[in-house]
């Protein structure tokens, strides 16, 4: 596998620990009923829940435009220096 390609998939792996991270984290403050049911009400998280909700939100953002670079240069074929 292209180091390119291996370095999504860790980044992808990384995007999967941070929202069970984030899930786990959310289900301790609010609880699994309200995480499950209409989340209309939902307070917001606060402290390290918070905390992981955002830093998973952002990498999600993120994961995004680099999977798309990262395919862009595996099609052009540019390897990597």
């Amino acid at each position: 596998m292209k180091p390119e390609l291996a370095l999504l998939v860790g980044s992808v792996a990384l995007a999967f620990a941070q929202m069970l991270i984030a899930a786990g984290a959310a289900t301790l403050q609010v609880g699994l009923p309200m995480l499950a049911g209409n989340r209309d009400d939902m307070p917001p998280r606060t402290g390290w829940a918070g905390r992981a909700q955002r830093a998973h939100l952002n990498m999600l953002e993120s994961l995004v435009l680099f999977a798309a670079l990262i395919l862009v240069a595996v099609v052009a074929g540019k390897p990597t220096p």
